[in-house]
C-alpha cells in the first residue's frame, strides 16, 4: 500500500512526483483535491484545467509501469469552492460531490478520499459527517462494482487540527463507522485520517508534532492501533515542512502521510530557469 502522497498543485509538482516514484521504495500517491482537478463543478480546478481523466492520462503516459497511484483528495460535499459559493443544500452538495467521485472512478483513480468534514463554510457535526460519508461510500462502491472498476477508500470526518486526536473519541468513531460498513456489506477503508499533530499555516507546520512532539509520540500509537484493528492504515495530512528528522521520522514510521502545500510553495519560489518539469 502506498505510504507517501504528493498534492497535485501544478504540472511541475506532478512531474517531480513522477521523477521520484521509480526511486521510492513503494508506490507514490498523487492526490488531487477538487479545487485542483475537478471534472464536474464549474469553473473546474486550477491545475492546467485538468479533469480527472486528463490527470490520469497524463500520469499513465509518463509512468507506464504504474509506480504512481492517482487518487482523489478531499472528495466530499462543499469541498469545491463553487458549492459553497452557490449555497448548495445538503442534498445538492452530496449529489454534486457524488457526480465528481463517479467521474473519478470512470477515469481510473485508485483511492478515493471521502471527506465529509465540512458543512458549507464551517466544520460539520460528527453525526452528519458520518451519515454523509456512509452515503457516498455506498454509492461509490456500488458504481465502481457496476462499471467493473476497482477502487479503495480513505475516510475522514474531522477538520484538520494542530493537536493530536483524542484516542478514545477516535476509537469510538472508527468502531461505529466499521460497524455500519460491515452491516451494509461494504469493504473497509485502506486509510483512515486522524489528527497527528500536523497543521500547515502559510509556509510552516505549526502542529503539535513540531512544538510538542512528546505528546504526539504518546498519542499516535493508539490512533495507529485503532486503524489496524479496522484493517486500515493511519493517514496523516499536512505532512509538509517537517524539516527536523525527529518529527519527520515519527510521522513516517507511524503512518502514511501527504504533502501538498509545500510543493506549491516551492514551485512558486523557484526561479523559472530552475524549473525542469517534463512536459
Amino acid at each position: 500500500m502506498p505510504q507517501l502522497a504528493f498534492g497535485v498543485t501544478s504540472r511541475t509538482a506532478v512531474d517531480a512526483a513522477l521523477g521520484l516514484a521509480p526511486r521510492y521504495p513503494g508506490r507514490v500517491m498523487l492526490i488531487a483535491s477538487r479545487s485542483q482537478v475537478e471534472p464536474v463543478s464549474a469553473p473546474g480546478g486550477y491545475v492546467e484545467g485538468w479533469t480527472s481523466g486528463d490527470l490520469v492520462g497524463y500520469v499513465r503516459r509518463r509512468d507506464p509501469y504504474g509506480t504512481t497511484a492517482v487518487c482523489r483528495d478531499h472528495g466530499g460535499p462543499w469541498q469545491h469552492p463553487a458549492e459553497c459559493a452557490a449555497g448548495l443544500s445538503e442534498d445538492e452538495a452530496v449529489r454534486s460531490s457524488l457526480r465528481s467521485l463517479r467521474a473519478d472512478i470512470d477515469a481510473g483513480m485508485r483511492i478515493l478520499h471521502l471527506d465529509t468534514s465540512r458543512e458549507r463554510d464551517r466544520p460539520a457535526a460528527a453525526e452528519s459527517a458520518v451519515r454523509r460519508l456512509l452515503t457516498l461510500y455506498g454509492e461509490c462502491h456500488e458504481y465502481a462494482s457496476a462499471t467493473g472498476r476497482t477502487v479503495d477508500f480513505e475516510v475522514g470526518v474531522e477538520e484538520q487540527s494542530p493537536a493530536a486526536g483524542d484516542a478514545e473519541e477516535f476509537r469510538q468513531m472508527v468502531a461505529d463507522l466499521v460497524a455500519c460498513l460491515d452491516a451494509a456489506s461494504l469493504p473497509r477503508p485502506v486509510f483512515i485520517v486522524a489528527q497527528t499533530g500536523t497543521k500547515v499555516v502559510e509556509d510552516g507546520n505549526h502542529g503539535a508534532l513540531v512544538h510538542d512532539p512528546e505528546t504526539v509520540r504518546r498519542a499516535v500509537p493508539a490512533l495507529r492501533a485503532t486503524c489496524r484493528s479496522a484493517g486500515a492504515r493511519l493517514k496523516a495530512h499536512n505532512g509538509d515542512y517537517l524539516g527536523s528528522p525527529r518529527p519527520r521520522s515519527r510521522c513516517s514510521r507511524s503512518c502514511a502521510r501527504s504533502a501538498t502545500c509545500g510543493t506549491g510553495t516551492t514551485r512558486a519560489r523557484t526561479p523559472p530557469r530552475s524549473r525542469c518539469g517534463r512536459r
